[in-house]
């Protein structure tokens, strides 16, 4: 059996009270010095209790991280309230789905200063979204982590977030109009 002084304090406990059962031939109350119970010292006085936000470079990486979270949930919330609202405006009959057609667009159908901001909004999230989808995709194949190619496709969600939202648009817009 191992030695009990190259072991943990609970691992001593443990250890005493397994010798103490198997040799009375049962489990009985036993008393423990408080010495034992005590936990080992491991704390290294030269480091932090923890890391805190200080000690780390912001980087891109940490954005793409952050924004993919709040792009999924921001999409789902609003995209969920407006598809809601949509339904019950259709429900609800004609004056009501007007009503909700003249919160994003003018009476000519074009969109509003709103409904841009809301259309230019859920598609930049969904293409940031998708782009770091494709990022996480590559992470989990156990593939970029090497700090600088990292870095470089953090980045990279960006830009193709942008100009994927301004391609959509464009072509959104120049179908609209003919």
């Amino acid at each position: 059996m191992a030695d009990p002084q190259h072991l943990a304090p609970t691992a001593r406990l443990n250890l005493r009270a397994i010798r103490l059962a198997s040799s009375s031939g049962g489990i009985k109350e036993a008393r423990v010095d408080r010495k034992d119970l005590s936990l080992a010292n491991v704390r290294n006085t030269a480091r932090p209790l923890s890391p805190h936000l200080g000690i780390y470079t912001w980087g891109p990486h940490m954005a793409v991280s952050i924004l993919h979270r709040a792009t999924g949930s921001g999409m789902a919330t609003v995209g969920t309230g407006l598809f809601v609202w949509w339904l019950v405006a259709l429900a609800y009959g004609p004056d009501a789905y007007a009503t909700f057609l003249d919160v994003f667009t003018l009476s000519n159908g074009k969109l509003n200063i709103l409904g841009y901001i809301v259309g230019i909004g859920m598609s930049l999230s969904f293409f940031q979204h998708m782009a770091s989808g494709v990022r996480h995709l590559f992470l989990d194949a156990g593939a970029n982590f090497e700090l600088r190619a990292n870095k470089r496709t953090a980045l990279t969600t960006f830009a193709v977030s942008i100009l994927a939202t301004a391609i959509f648009w464009v072509v959104l817009l120049e179908k609209a109009n003919g």
